[in-house]
């Protein structure tokens, strides 16, 4: 009798099918990783109209029509990129700094101070991002990509800003989805600033006033 204990055996043509799909899946999201570090070295060097798609599968060592293959069309590579950067910041926010366990004031200010870390440590980063999100202001298609990933920072920060205030470590009298735009903005315009003017702007001067700042107009 069959259960869901006792489950059949797989038989060697199936476990020799799934370990093949196993392998193409690997390989696909190999692939597709390196060609959005690509895309993203790209970007940052070149600016948004100096991506190409063929250009993006030589830079990753791959032919050059299988970023077409796997995207699509330059648009969707483009609001893919998008979401790649950020997924990567947020891993390593996760990874460096185990902010979803933070609680009060700490919920806002540590990822906040991560921030402008990972802008100094990954400037590319930053500004293949800061170039998208400027970008998307005149490009419909990638305008949706942005819109949506604005929404869920916003969101994402309104939600520390709640669960500060439930704390009681954030004051109760300010609206978190404001202030969270308002703090989404500071970290925008500070790394634009020194990805713009890097010499003159120390950006670690910078995270600790604005962390100062963001302390002063949040603190009870």
């Amino acid at each position: 009798m069959r259960s869901e204990v006792n489950a059949p055996s797989a038989t060697p043509s199936n476990k020799a099918s799934a370990a093949s799909r196993q392998t193409h899946a690997e390989r696909r999201e190999k692939a597709e990783s390196e060609m959005l570090r690509a895309a993203l070295r790209i970007v940052a060097e070149k600016g948004l109209a100096g991506l190409q798609l063929n250009d993006v599968g030589e830079a990753a060592g791959y032919s050059r029509g299988l970023p077409a293959h796997y995207f699509g069309k330059k648009d969707a590579l483009v609001a893919r990129l998008a979401d790649f950067v950020v997924e990567r910041f947020q891993k390593e926010m996760r990874r460096t700094t185990g902010e979803m366990d933070r609680k009060g004031l700490d919920a806002v200010l540590i990822p906040a101070d991560f921030y402008l870390r990972s802008v100094a440590k990954h400037p590319d980063n930053a500004r293949a991002l800061l170039t998208l999100l400027s970008e998307a202001t005149y490009q419909a298609d990638l305008l949706s990509a942005i819109i949506e990933l604005n929404r869920g920072s916003i969101n994402l920060y309104a939600q520390r800003i709640r669960r500060g205030q439930e704390d009681g470590g954030i004051r109760p009298d300010i609206d978190p989805e404001t202030e969270a735009h308002i703090v989404l903005a500071q970290l925008r315009g500070a790394a634009t600033l020194w990805l713009t003017d890097r010499d003159n702007i120390d950006i670690d001067q910078l995270r600790k006033t604005l962390k100062a700042s963001l302390t002063r107009s949040l603190k009870v």
